[in-house]
């Protein structure tokens, strides 16, 4: 609540200076730019108990949540740690099997990459004795 209250004030000290340079009769949007500069200059003068405590309380919420951020990773990683155990033994056995398919640089079964060999060597061979 003490952030809530230092942004309250700074924007009630706000308030009061674009009010008090529309009431001269500065109406123009380098108004709002005055009032924002003459602002800051006040709440950074007038606030600095206010600005503190506010700072202890975001750092607070940010310790806090990197806390929570760092505990939630740490299950994680522990769940895939745990997870990548199981997958290794997966994995081997897809490897063989991939081993298997590279040979000859087609995934198909075998009854089929035979037959398209058995078929490219007779378009092949009957290509040739024409030329």
């Amino acid at each position: 609540m003490k952030v809530l209250a230092y942004w309250a004030a700074r924007t009630g000290i706000f308030v009061v200076v674009l009010i008090v340079l529309w009431s001269v009769g500065w109406r123009d949007i380098l108004s709002v730019i005055a009032a924002f500069i003459v602002a800051w200059l006040i709440s950074y003068l007038v606030l600095p108990a206010m600005r503190e405590s506010a700072k202890v309380q975001m750092d607070a919420w940010v310790s806090r949540s990197h806390a929570r951020q760092h505990s939630e990773d740490s299950v994680e990683d522990a769940e895939i740690e745990g997870g990548a155990q199981g997958d290794s033994l997966e994995r081997d056995t897809d490897g063989e099997q991939q081993a298997v398919g590279e040979s000859d640089g087609t995934d198909a079964p075998e009854d089929q990459r035979h037959a398209s060999r058995d078929g490219a060597d007779a378009h092949g061979d009957g290509e040739q004795q024409r030329g």
